[in-house]
């Protein structure tokens, strides 16, 4: 491990940055941190084992600006960067970015003053978003103070990302990334916004969101497939427990356990229990897609 230069104050806000393998990314993310119009912040860089030049560039940026707290450790992926990140943290704030990505000035700032206005312990703000076809924005909400059950809807309607909002690190007792799982932020997202007392929508885009199409291969996409189908039944499971029962949530396990049906060819215990789902929901009221009537004659089919 290796750490910058000791920081003159307390931070109020701690920015938490995995870093793997990105170095020609990397130097837009940091110089974008180093750039807050926000005073008392703290960046912690987290290299999960990078073998480029990924770790030399955060050790960089360490020794030049106290503001910058530099860990290396083993490859273990990016929940356990985030979570090495929270333990960390010294700020009463909490944020994230991911290290091929870059934000606004005031990302800190505005975030933060809009926190502190409105007694919110999580403020949720829009995103740019570079490498998309237009029309790819998703869901919005209107801006104030908005209810747990909009902002759940919110993120159940496609918007888990944990890097568009600023957190009251109290929402993180008992609450950590899965590690050894993809789709993290799907498996976390819904618990801190269960969490909050007030939330705040800030209609202002702070974050700039890079795609980039990655080249998996049979196995990644088979991970990827079956974490993303188990992380949502998983939060769909949760909420009912809880006493919240999503809009349309017989709508949406059919759906999720659909796609997983069709996108899998491996007939394991998930895509059991994803038939299984199926099969209990296809009698609901639902107008389906011609992949997803297809689909499910299919398991008709094969049933009879």
């Amino acid at each position: 491990m290796s750490m910058g230069k000791e920081a003159v104050m307390k931070p109020t806000v701690s920015v938490i940055v995995p870093v793997y393998q990105v170095e020609d990314y990397l130097w837009s993310c940091l110089d974008s941190l180093s750039a807050q119009t926000q005073e008392g912040i703290e960046i912690l860089l987290i290299d999960d084992g990078s073998t480029d030049l990924s770790g030399r560039i955060c050790d960089q940026y360490a020794d030049a600006d106290g503001r910058f707290r530099c860990f290396h450790t083993e490859n273990r992926g990016l929940s356990a960067a985030r979570n090495l990140g929270i333990g960390q943290a010294e700020g009463q704030y909490l944020m994230f970015a991911d290290s091929d990505d870059w934000v606004e000035k005031d990302f800190c700032e505005s975030a933060l003053r809009c926190a502190r206005e409105n007694a919110a312990d999580l403020v949720i703000f829009p995103r740019y978003m570079h490498g998309f076809a237009p029309g790819k924005e998703g869901p919005t909400l209107s801006q104030g103070l908005v209810s747990k059950e909009a902002a759940l809807e919110f993120c159940l309607n496609g918007s888990s990302a944990v890097w568009r909002s600023l957190y009251d690190r109290t929402l993180f007792e008992n609450v950590r990334f899965p590690e050894g799982r993809l789709y993290e932020d799907i498996a976390t997202y819904y618990k801190l916004i269960w969490k909050a007392q007030r939330i705040y929508y800030l209609d202002r885009k702070l974050y700039h969101y890079r795609y980039r199409r990655a080249s998996l291969s049979h196995e990644e996409t088979h991970q990827r497939n079956r974490d993303y189908y188990l992380m949502g039944m998983q939060r769909l499971s949760d909420l009912h427990s809880w006493g919240y029962s999503p809009a349309k949530m017989e709508e949406r396990a059919l759906r999720l356990s659909l796609r997983y049906c069709r996108t899998v060819e491996e007939r394991d215990d998930v895509w059991m229990r994803a038939a299984e789902t199926v099969r209990k929901y296809a009698g609901s009221p639902v107008e389906l897609s011609e992949k997803e009537r297809q689909t499910l004659q299919a398991l008709c089919d094969t049933d009879s």
